[in-house]
């Protein structure tokens, strides 16, 4: 007798299993909402399955040499040739008793933890850290997270449907092994038969080789979500099946459905100042005109914070530029729900990092957004049908747009916030009907589902 989804008997037979590979501890406060919002919303909508949630790549892979796959034109077939190797320890791995024991932990947002204190680095220690991984060595000699890497492919191997939420994972500045890494993992669940979903990002990866590997592995996905238009463009010229392609705005908006600053009765700390929440990564882009951003930005007479989503990364620039502004750096990396809280009753929030200003706006504070990039913020304000544009860094005098619409807002913000609220509730509203596929994969999940090679 064949089973159905539909049928009584087929809930008995095995709850589907689905599996999410996401940041489940970060130094950044955006990804934190984003695992927490999507474990959210898949243990929900699909509670009849059986969902458990791991943390990318075992660090032991940080040892892999990828430099044969990006030597060269034929990256595809060196790229299959590790998938190869990997299948096989797997499966093997699959069969040996007890292995089904050591699988990644149930799915609860409570599980996904923000590292309050960054961990700043000088560009030495950097490129040390990444020249010799003592960490993976120390994790391949079996003395640091002995079970990690088990209990990751273990859990690829236990389940009927693997998710991937890359983050914002692949732009320009991205590492390319670390992008192998994410991609290795996708293609090796489907190498095993599973259903595989790919959502939550942008495609803004430049590096050549990286791209020819996206559009291979994404190819073979079930589903893959781009959280705006330019994205889903750059999708279809790489050659990606329009059919499984979807543009969905970021799952941060999901935030608006448990609203962050709900639970707190107390003014933010920051109400009436202007917040900056820059990305300092990034921040070269700008060039001398960020003299001329903070000069204006001080003539407002209004006290300046730096707090963004990802203080680890933005801590540097903002204490070079502080002192000249008389500014308050904010020294530790709160939380989704407390940074949505601090942005509350601050007069503007002035932001080049996306998932600040999604929690700005859902505290109901307006922000003014620099694209520090290629195109994210610019496509998700218009998305948004936002009433002030994305200034872009790459026109000849951002800086002065940027203290016109800083003033434009300061002066009508009630009017700006009222006026942002009905985009808002449809990005909420698109999200739930732009999911109802991937919903579906997770609930079809069983036993039955279809083999691929």
């Amino acid at each position: 007798m064949t089973l159905a989804p539909g049928d009584a008997a087929f809930a008995s037979a095995r709850r589907g299993r689905v599996a999410i590979m996401t940041r489940m501890q970060t130094e950044n406060a955006g990804n934190e909402a984003l695992s927490s919002v999507l474990i959210r919303h898949i243990a929900e909508a699909a509670s009849e399955c059986e969902v458990r949630a791991f943390d990318r790549w075992p660090r032991v892979m940080t040892r892999f040499d990828f430099a044969s796959v990006a030597a060269g034109e034929d990256a595809i077939t060196r790229f299959e040739a590790l998938v190869d190797a990997l299948e096989a320890r797997t499966r093997a791995a699959a069969k040996r008793p007890g292995a089904d024991v050591l699988l990644a932990d149930a799915a609860a947002d409570c599980n996904v933890r923000i590292v309050e204190r960054p961990r700043l680095r000088s560009s030495l220690v950097a490129t040390l850290k990444r020249r010799f991984h003592l960490r993976s060595r120390l994790a391949a000699a079996g003395l640091l997270r002995r079970d990690e890497a088990r209990r990751t492919f273990n859990t690829i191997s236990w389940c009927d449907l693997l998710i991937w939420n890359p983050a914002g994972e692949f732009h320009p500045t991205g590492s390319l092994d670390e992008g192998i890494r994410l991609l290795l993992l996708v293609r090796l669940a489907q190498r095993l038969g599973k259903r595989t979903a790919i959502v939550n990002h942008s495609l803004e990866a430049t590096d050549p080789t990286l791209n020819t590997l996206i559009a291979h592995v994404y190819n073979g996905a079930d589903f893959v979500s781009v959280r705006e238009s330019g994205s889903y463009r750059r999708g279809l010229d790489m050659g990606l099946a329009e059919d499984r392609l979807h543009e969905i705005p970021d799952l941060v908006f999901l935030t608006l459905k448990h609203p962050p600053t709900a639970a707190y009765g107390s003014v933010s700390p920051y109400a009436g100042h202007i917040v900056l929440s820059l990305n300092g990564l990034e921040a070269h882009r700008g060039g001398r005109q960020w003299d001329t951003l903070f000069a204006g930005l001080k003539a407002f007479g209004r006290p300046i914070t730096f707090l963004s989503n990802s203080m680890n990364d933005d801590i540097p620039f903002a204490r070079a530029h502080a002192g000249a502004l008389d500014a308050e750096v904010v020294s530790f990396q709160p939380g989704y729900v407390e940074l949505a809280r601090a942005y509350r009753d601050a007069a503007v929030v002035i932001s080049s990092r996306l998932h600040a200003a999604i929690l700005a706006l859902s505290a109901d504070t307006p922000v003014v957004s620099i694209e520090p990039q290629l195109f994210k913020l610019t496509a998700i304000f218009e998305q948004l049908g936002y009433p002030v544009a994305t200034q872009s860094m790459s026109d000849p005098d951002w800086a002065r747009s940027v203290l016109d619409k800083t003033a434009t807002v300061l002066e009508r913000r009630d009017e700006i916030v009222q006026a942002s609220k009905p985009g808002l509730v449809r990005q909420v509203a698109t999200i739930e009907e732009g999911y109802r596929p991937l919903i579906e994969l997770a609930r079809a999940a069983s036993t039955t589902a279809s083999r691929r090679k």
